[in-house]
């Protein structure tokens, strides 16, 4: 299950793509969502990027709006006209928090196991809220 999460992530990308096809972080980071799911393993990933990270994608860019704003894109269909345009600006840092959240899903899977333990206080109430690591919070 949730590597079908990376691959709806990856869905997700591959929208926005169509509707953003010039931008070169987007293509890389496509490219290297698609190897981590192939290969399930985030080995060797940074040769799509260059790196282990997004240029530019500096996380402290996004605050408690655009956090919010990025989660309801990807829990979405298709993203509106209207949502590319409120992506553009933060476009980079949203790459850096798909590729580094990504990235750690594939890995922890490869390295700890196939099971995910949710915390006791997150079972059975899937209306709770989950705060990011590493968003500022800035209103």
């Amino acid at each position: 299950m949730v590597r079908k999460a990376v691959a709806r992530v990856l869905e997700v990308l591959k929208e926005i793509e169509e509707k953003i096809p010039n931008d070169r972080n987007l293509k890389n980071v496509i490219k290297a969502l698609d190897y981590m799911i192939t290969t399930n393993t985030g080995s060797g990933v940074e040769k799509y990027l260059g790196s282990w990270s997004v240029p530019g994608g500096d996380l402290s860019q996004l605050d408690k709006r655009h956090c919010d704003f990025a989660m309801r894109l990807f829990n979405g269909l298709v993203p509106t006209d209207a949502q590319i345009n409120e992506l553009k600006p933060i476009l980079a840092p949203v790459l850096e928090a798909t590729f580094q959240g990504s990235l750690s899903v594939i890995q922890y899977l490869k390295d700890i196991g196939m099971r995910l333990v949710l915390p006791r206080s997150l079972r059975g109430d899937w209306s709770r809220k989950i705060y990011l690591r590493d968003c500022a919070s800035k209103e």
